[in-house]
This record gives structure tokens, sequence and C-alpha cells, in this order.
């Protein structure tokens, strides 16, 4: 379930970057009449016209610990997938880029809606099932080879699958076996073809999650069936891969249930409702999402579209290893083959293939004396596995995401624009002294007439800045040990392993250092009593800051709010943004001094904006010269004084016992002393006297808090 605020940024995620995810859309399959649209059903696919994705799949940018998992699996820095925003980027962008990849690739009408070769709608299903396991697998290497930067996208959507999927139901082949026996023949089969789909799906297109060791009656028909999927997977031409999935549907035929065997479960299901009669071969949507593309059912578009050729080289994993033989099929692949019918393309040998003459009874109990039979190493697609990324290429994917977020944010729009978005003081919890208020949410756009003087400031405190960003790392980068596996000697041994053929079961304890997972909102009160020096110095302050986090990789925002006076609202003035694309820190020369300031309030609103960013710490530094002051005309919406004190501590209190921390910054100089009324509202208070250490004093605290 989704929380209020889960719902508000998915709502405006959906509303403003559907029309930039359409067009990169269009231009990616060079389709200009393509269409697409969000939905929330769970489910991503394409008819050949339209692209329907799931920004919210599986819920999934709402939950901060699975994307933690997955960011550290991929070696991703923290920042990535701490911001929700960021995730659902990624995750709309690897179900657009997946769809797009079929309008490329794929032949469309799919060749299963009209093929003879099935003889009944479960038979269809089954064919339509193998042939998307190869075709998912095929274009993914496509894209790969064919475009840069699309492996961080198409391995995020791999590998957050497997993190999706509950892997506590996996139950021993032995537990398998026993329950097998139980069951009448025709749900024997149908647990077997599920699990023959399930190991083919894990082992193709997971091969970060290999497979478990299938049941014994199965490992015949796995041994045969794997070269086939191999040779589909690389095959340039979409008419070759089909033929493959025809191959590998005739070979499995003896596990599909007969029109017989059909008919009786059915009449058993009429006759005894309670009676489970279950024909869906599907598996769990995690592991093979998209299936709609594939169905028999599926739209085609009005005109053929065929499939373009594609040389594949690479995975979203990394290398496709393909040998000699391999190498020689795919190049006579990319030439058009003379047309024959499904029938024509079984040899002998596959027509030979049933129950009877592969050599085993397909229900035969096996006990652990029986001969086992391995499956050759050739039989899975070869990889050579690697998630290592460069510097370069995050950096670039960082960009990449920024610019995304940015182009979102300005859809629609010419140049970038100022925007607002109007909150009633309602919405919050605790902000019983704040009825009738509204708060003014301000997103100004860059002011690129800034640069000049941002770069002069950034050239006068460089020194500064590089001094800081030294000392800071240095003060809080942690170490810890890790265990790496895969080695053939080490520290230990991973008992798991020991059946790797190549003696892999040891593993090395590595030291890596890492930073804090951490995020910083400033919120700067911008009211009138601030201007001169102080506002000087706390926009040199927040520059510097910026500069210095900016480095360490720590997600950061600059606020300034004011509230104008006797007016029931309060200005939200969001000066850089967590994650915001470069030019945006141009606005923290825009930090002013005017009005009046609601602290209670402005606190609440950065208790929301922080929850966005899913960060194991986070720290609100706020940065004030006086006691919270805001009259207005209208007695009951007044704030100042004892009650705007009480209001303001109350609130801190709420928002440090919910888990962040709060540090305040009294600013004091020869005319405003401010820190002993201060001190009542602020548990944790820095008096900052002079203002040229305040700089240092910010980052001393956020040192001390880690």
């Amino acid at each position: 379930m989704l929380s209020e605020e889960h719902k508000r940024i998915l709502e405006r995620f959906s509303k403003y970057s559907r029309d930039s995810e359409e067009l990169f859309a269009k231009m990616l399959s060079e389709n200009h009449e393509l269409k697409l649209y969000y939905i929330n059903e769970g489910k991503a696919y394409t008819d050949g016209n339209k692209i329907i994705v799931d920004p919210s799949m599986w819920e999934l940018f709402a939950d901060r610990d699975k994307l933690k998992k997955i960011g550290e699996y991929l070696k991703w820095p923290k920042s990535i997938l701490s911001d929700p925003e960021n995730a659902l980027q990624i995750i709309t962008r690897f179900q657009t880029i997946h769809e797009c990849l079929h309008l490329i690739y794929t032949d469309f009408p799919l060749p299963v809606a009209s093929d003879t070769l099935p003889t009944n709608q479960l038979e269809q299903s089954i064919l339509a099932t193998i042939a998307n396991i190869i075709e998912d697998a095929y274009i993914e290497a496509a894209g790969c080879s064919a475009y840069d930067n699309m492996k961080f996208y198409l391995r995020f959507g791999r590998v957050s699958a497997v993190f999706v999927e509950d892997n506590d139901k996996a139950e021993s082949i032995e537990e398998k076996e026993n329950r097998l026996t139980t069951l009448s023949k025709f749900d024997k089969k149908m647990e077997l073809l599920k699990e023959y789909m399930n190991y083919f799906i894990s082992s193709i297109l997971y091969p970060i999650s290999p497979p478990k060791n299938p049941t014994n009656c199965l490992k015949p028909y796995i041994d045969k069936s794997a070269p086939l999927f191999k040779a589909g997977c690389i095959n340039a031409l979409p008419s070759e891969r089909y033929k493959k999935a025809q191959e590998i549907f005739m070979l499995i035929r003896p596990l599909i249930p007969s029109e017989k065997e059909l008919q009786k479960a059915n009449e058993g299901k009429n006759s005894d409702s309670s009676t489970n009669t279950n024909t869906n071969i599907s598996t769990p949507p995690p592991m093979l999402n998209g299936s709609d593309t594939h169905s028999p059912k599926n739209n085609p578009m009005p005109k053929p579209h065929k499939g373009k050729p594609q040389e594949v080289i690479k995975s979203p994993f990394g290398i496709i290893s393909i040998n000699e033989e391999n190498k020689t099929a795919s190049k006579k692949s990319n030439e058009e083959p003379v047309e024959k019918t499904p029938l024509e393309l079984l040899d002998e040998e596959l027509q030979k293939n049933t129950e009877e003459n592969m050599g085993f009874d397909l229900f035969e109990t096996r006990n652990e004396d029986s001969e086992s039979i391995s499956i050759p190493k050739e039989a899975i697609p070869e990889h050579i596995i690697s998630l290592d990324v460069s510097e370069d290429e995050i950096k670039a994917f960082i960009d990449e995401l920024a610019s995304l977020k940015s182009d979102m944010e300005s859809t629609g729009q010419a140049e970038k624009k100022d925007y607002h978005i109007y909150i009633p003081a309602s919405d919050y919890k605790g902000s019983t002294s704040h009825k009738g208020i509204t708060i003014d949410e301000f997103h100004p756009a860059p002011d690129k007439s800034f640069k000049e003087k941002y770069d002069a400031i950034y050239k006068k405190f460089k020194s500064s800045i590089d001094s800081y960003a030294g000392k800071f790392l240095e003060l809080i980068k942690t170490s810890r040990t890790i265990k790496e596996g895969g080695y053939q000697f080490g520290s230990g041994i991973v008992s798991s392993k020991f059946g790797d053929a190549k003696k892999r079961y040891w593993y090395r304890n590595q030291l890596e250092i890492d930073t804090p997972d951490l995020a910083v909102l400033i919120l700067i009160d911008g009211s009138g009593s601030m201007s001169g020096d102080k506002q000087a110095k706390a926009m040199e302050s927040a520059l510097i800051l910026h500069e210095v986090l900016k480095r360490q990789d720590i997600p950061h925002s600059i606020i300034e709010h004011n509230s104008p006076g006797t007016a029931n609202k309060i200005n939200i003035n969001i000066l850089l943004d967590f994650f915001a694309k470069e030019d945006y820190k141009l606005n923290i020369l825009k930090v002013d001094a005017n009005y009046c300031n609601r602290d209670g309030l402005a606190l609440l609103w950065a208790e929301r904006h922080l929850a966005k960013i899913q960060s194991e710490t986070k720290l609100l530094l706020v940065i004030s010269d006086g006691q919270p002051y805001h009259p207005t005309r209208d007695e009951s919406t007044d704030y100042r004084g004892l009650p705007a004190i009480s209001d303001t501590t109350k609130i801190v209190k709420q928002i440090t016992k919910r888990g962040i921390n709060v540090i305040g910054i009294a600013l004091e100089n020869e005319t405003s002393r401010c820190y002993d009324s201060l001190k009542s509202i602020y548990p944790n208070l820095v008096k900052c006297d002079n203002l040229k250490e305040l700089t240092k004093k910010l980052l001393e605290i956020i040192a001390k808090i880690l």
C-alpha cells in the first residue's frame, strides 16, 4: 500500500513525464505514430501500435529496502535509487526500452497467432511462452549490442525482478517428487511444464540467479532443449528464432497434457467444484514480464512489420561468448532462408521424441542410488557475467537521469519556466496551529544570468572547497569487510558452491571504503531580519556546502522560507532540489531576505520533503536568526509570541521522534542575539557568532551526526 506522499510523487511523475517518455519511445522505435500510455495494472506490453507501461510496477519505487539491495547488487552509488523519482524513471524507462526493442527486432503480427502446429489453446500458450523467452533474451542482447547506456535500464529491470520475486517458496527435489506422486497425471504434467519454463526463464533471462536443480524426470528434456534455446537467443532473424521455439515445443510435447487428458480434467472440474484444474503455465509476473506482448490474442499492427536483424555480442549482464559453430550459424541466419512449413522444419529425430523412446518413464520416482543425468555446461547460454561499470559510465548515467528529471519538469514548455504548487497546511500532520494557511511551493527555473557570478564565487572559495571536501571525506568515510566469492583459494569456503566444477567455492575478505547513507536538507530563514551580512554568508555557505556534498555523492536540498506579512500563506522557495540538474545550482544565489517567518509549518514541509529520499540518516539543518513571527489579519492564523514558540518547539520534537536529526544554527552579530531565545526551540542548537565560520560549523555538524 502506497503512502499518501508516494501517491503524490507517483501522480506528479505520471502527469509530467508521459509526454517525454512517449517522445523517447517514438525516437527509439523510429515509429512517429507510436502512442505510449501509463496504466496501474502491473504489466507492460506492446501490440505494435501502442506501448503500455506501469511506472508503479510492483510498487517498487516506494520500497526503500528492496531498492537499497538492488542498488548494492548493481554497485550503483546510493544516490541513484534513494530518490523515488529516479526509481520511477528507471522502472518506466526499462519497460519502455524493452517494448521498443520488440518493435525494432520482433516480427509483427506474431507468428504464434496463425501457427497450425499447436492443436489447442493450451499448446498455443506453451509455444507462445517458449517464443517469449527466446525473443526477450534476444531483443535485450541486441539492444545492448547496438545502443550505449541501455544496459543500465535493462540490467535494473532484470535484477529488480529477482529481488521482487518471492524465493521462499522453493522446495527440494525430494519434496517436489513426493508431491508429484499425489497428483493426477494431468496435474503432474502441468506442474512439470511450469518447472521447465521457470528453469529456462531463470537460466536465460536471469543468469545472475541460476535455477535450482530440476526434478530428475525433467533433466533429459532440459538437456535436449538447452542448445535449441541458446541457438534461438543469438539468432539475428525473427523467423529463425521462432523456428527454434517450434522445435523446442515439439521436443517437450510429451510433457503437454493430451486432448483426452485435458478433457478428462475439465470433466472432473465440472463435476466437482472443489477440483482445481489449472491450465495456466505462465510464470509469476516478476520473472516473465511483458507476456501480453507475446500473447496469441495480441492485436497486431495494421501492416506487417519485419524485425530488424542485429548481431548480438553483449547482454545486459556482460559479454555473450559465442563459439565458432554458433558464429557460423549466426552469420548464415542473416541470409533469409527459403520458407518451409512448420512440419518440414522438424527432422525425424525430433518427431520421434515421445515419452516412450526418450528412454525413461516421465513419472519414474528416482532414489539417491539411481543414475543421475547431468546437464552439460554448454546447455546454458554462456555469459561472461560482469556487473562492473566505469566511473565515466556511472557519471553519464547520473547525468542522464538528472536530464530526464529536468525534462519532466519542463515537459510541454519551449523553455524551463518557474512554477508553483499550492498545498493547504491541513495536509500536514500536526498542523493545527496553521489551519487556513497555504504553502506556496515555488520551483524557480535556473537563471543563467547568475552563471558568471556563481563562477566568480566558486573561484574565490575553490581552495576552501577543496580543503573542506578532503577533510570532510576523512571525517565521514567508513570501512567494512565484505566477503567476495568465486575464487579458487581464499579466506574461507562457501559450502553451497561445492558443486562448482572449477572449485570456485572460496571467498576472500575485501576491505571496502564507503560513505554513509545520508540526505541533508538546509532550511534557510528568508525573513527580513536576515538581510545584510547574514544573508550573504548564508548564500556563500550554501554554495560551498553544495559543492562539497556533491563531491561525496550525498543527496542534499537547499530551501529558503518566509511568510508575507498579514497574508495567510508561507513561501517555500526550492533553490536546489535533491538530484537537480547541474544548472539549478545557480538558484542558490537567489537567497533573499524579506517578510516574516512561520517556522513550524516550514519544518513540517521540510520533513515531508526529506521523506522523498530513502536514506538511512536524514539531517535537517535550520539556519535562523530569531524566533518565529508571522502576524496576520485573522486572529486564528496569527503566529507570534509564546504560541508560535510552543508550536515550533512541539514540531521539532515530533520530527525528531520520527527519525530526522534536526539541528538549529543561530546566526548572531553585534545587533542580533538569538541563541538564548532559540535554545528553547532546538535542543540541538549551534551558535555561530562569527559568520566567516558558518560553513565550517555546518560541515562539523554533519560529520558529528554521522
